[in-house]
């Protein structure tokens, strides 16, 4: 949960050299459960750009990829509008494209994702990522129509609204080697991983536990340690969100009791989601 240590401060008119011109520029739609690695909260947004974005970017799993959807000119709009009473307010994302051409590919997509939870990236005329979806709840096809049209000037294709209940609209960066990657086929995610796990300098009422985080493709929030007597059913736990990816990390524990055997395995915290190493021994002197 990101602490709200920012501060209200003036936003400009958004005119003058800065780009303003409106409508939806490129939209990349792919499945939410095919997403193996989601972009994370700032931990203390320090200004109100920060408390709208993401840090990092989606990676897709091993052999899964997103698709880019072309949206006619002056045909995509992306909105975000207020929902629910004050005090539980929330806001609903919205996107509607307009793809051109009645087509057997049009109709495959729309059977593909009529029923399914997406994730959904939107790059306004503005150059800003949107992101629709994260690992709880991903964004929904609404409404659609596609048409051959009738006349033979008639405009013929798929006209589609996507939606996504959201906490807020959220903001990601990515270049264009970074979309290009999320539109190819993934060969593999470089999983996070613990290694050396070790206990040293044990006394008789304390210990050091260590072990090497390293994050790889993924990222780490937060790693730590739990300990047991053996033969008891209370794990004692130690973490921190303060650590260096790849470097040893260690922790000592105290109030340990003479001679008795201990239990104790490393733990690491990758998009919300417990990781665990293998489980070691030690017994105090």
């Amino acid at each position: 949960m990101p602490q709200c240590k920012y501060k209200i401060e003036d936003l400009a008119n958004g005119l003058g050299c800065e780009v303003v011109m409106s409508g939806v520029k490129t939209v990349l739609i792919g499945l939410k459960d095919d997403v193996a690695v989601w972009p994370q909260e700032i931990d203390v947004p320090t200004s109100m750009d920060e408390n709208a974005k993401l840090t990092g970017v989606p990676v897709m799993a091993a052999g899964k990829r997103m698709f880019k959807i072309h949206s006619k000119d002056d045909a995509g709009e992306y909105q975000c509008t207020g929902q629910g009473e004050q005090g539980s307010r929330s806001q609903q994302a919205n996107l509607n494209i307009y793809n051109a051409g009645f087509r057997a590919s049009i109709a495959g997509f729309l059977r593909a994702v009529q029923n399914a939870e997406l994730v959904i990236l939107v790059l306004t005329n503005q150059g800003e990522w949107h992101l629709m979806g994260d690992r709880y709840r991903g964004a929904v096809l609404s409404e659609f129509t596609a048409t051959s049209g009738k006349a033979t000037t008639d405009a013929n294709g798929a006209d589609m609204t996507f939606i996504y209940n959201t906490p807020s609209d959220r903001v990601i960066e990515l270049t264009d080697a970074q979309v290009e990657a999320l539109c190819t086929v993934n060969g593999s995610v470089n999983e996070a991983e613990i290694s050396a796990v070790n206990e040293t300098g044990v006394t008789a009422t304390g210990a050091i536990l260590g072990a090497t985080f390293t994050a790889n493709d993924e990222t780490i929030t937060k790693v730590g340690f739990r300990y047991k007597q053996e033969g008891t059913g209370a794990w004692e736990t130690v973490s921190t969100a303060n650590f260096t990816p790849g470097s040893a990390y260690t922790k000592a524990i105290t109030g340990l009791v003479t001679g008795t055997d201990y239990l104790y395995y490393a733990f690491m915290v990758v998009d919300g989601r417990e990781r665990y190493s293998d489980t070691y021994a030690f017994t105090t002197a």
